[in-house]
This record gives structure tokens, C-alpha cells and sequence, in this order.
């Protein structure tokens, strides 16, 4: 079964146990507990992801081209995802939401694009495309109580921590001052 198929079923069966007949008690929109405890509260996190964790000093290592991000969760649905590469930057925007100890990210089919032309005076050009709306599963875990994050790709497992040098704030107001904010619309979504 697919993932899509597998995602689907899921937010059917939450469609299935919110949509209860309503009571004279006043109770509205059944749903069992298991499905509106979350233990993780993503709102204003900023997570860099990478293909290695250090787990004695508690970092994530991203050594080689483009294979760092930032995953930023900007309110309690909207995310943005940026893949740093040395010759660009990639941008996406979407919506998520998380049940137990994961995380579903439906990404927004929109892409925005910086490229960068070393050796000359750092100029940049932008990019913006379309493409299908796709999905992504995270896992949550704990490592010395800290939230670590995992998303396997076959055989590869990219890991993320928490941003501890820059906060969700400061990070919006990068992508404001680059242009990335208009670009991925992202006013649209955080009304």
C-alpha cells in the first residue's frame, strides 16, 4: 500500500471518529483522546536537518553540498523547508500536521529558487516552479531529552535538532529580507 493510500486512510479514519452525531449535552465532534493528544508542540521550532547526528555533542553534521536544510514550523500548520546547496537554495512552503510521535508534511506544489553564481560578486537570480503536490513523513523521537527528527528515504535517514543559533523569528525575517517571503506567498497562508 502506498504511502499516499496510507496517508489517506488516516485522515479518513480522523474524519470517521471527529464527524459524531452531536448530543444534547453539548458535546460536539467526537474523538477518541488518542487522537487529540499530541506530545509534540512544533509551533515557532526551527529543526536543521542533516545526514549525520552527533550524538556525543549533540549536533547535526551536514558536511557535503546539499545535504543541509532548515525545517521550520511557523505556526501550529504551516511549514517552510529550505534546502541549502552551494550553487542554490531551494524553498518550499505546505501544511502539516502531527498525530503520537509523527509528523505529516503535505508540501505546497509551489517551488521557489535561488541560484547562485560564484565568483561574481555573489549575484543571485530567482527561480519560481510549480510541481505536484507531494508528502513526507517524519518520525519524533527522543535523544537526551532533546526532539530529534527522522526521515528515511530508502536507504538514507536524514536527521534534524532544533536550531539552537537562530530562532523561527529571526529565520522569517532572513527569508523576508532575501525576498523568499513573497515569493512562497507565504502571507497568504499565516492570516
Amino acid at each position: 500500500m502506498g504511502f499516499r493510500k496510507i496517508c489517506y486512510s488516516f485522515i479518513l479514519a480522523i474524519a470517521l471518529f471527529s464527524c459524531g452525531t452531536g448530543s444534547s449535552s453539548g458535546y460536539h465532534n467526537f474523538a477518541p483522546d488518542v487522537l487529540n493528544k499530541n506530545p509534540i508542540d512544533l509551533s515557532n521550532k526551527l529543526f536543521f536537518i542533516g545526514p549525520q547526528i552527533d550524538t556525543l555533542k549533540m549536533v547535526i553534521q551536514a558536511d557535503c553540498d546539499c545535504c543541509a536544510s532548515n525545517l521550520a514550523f511557523i505556526n501550529d500548520s504551516v511549514f517552510v523547508f529550505e534546502s541549502l546547496c552551494l550553487e542554490g537554495d531551494d524553498y518550499f512552503k505546505g501544511t502539516y500536521f502531527n498525530f503520537k510521535n509523527m509528523v505529516f508534511l503535505k508540501f505546497h506544489p509551489i517551488t521557489v529558487s535561488s541560484i547562485h553564481y560564484p565568483g561574481e560578486d555573489n549575484e543571485t537570480t530567482w527561480e519560481k516552479a510549480s510541481d505536484s503536490v507531494s508528502y513526507s513523513l517524519l518520525h519524533f523521537s527522543t535523544l537526551k531529552s532533546e526532539w530529534v527528527i527522522a526521515a528515511s528515504y530508502g536507504e538514507d535517514t536524514d536527521y534534524g535538532m532544533c536550531n539552537r543559533s537562530i530562532s523561527v523569528e529571526k529565520y522569517l525575517d532572513r527569508l523576508k529580507f532575501l525576498g523568499v517571503y513573497d515569493r512562497l506567498e507565504l502571507s497568504h497562508d499565516l492570516k
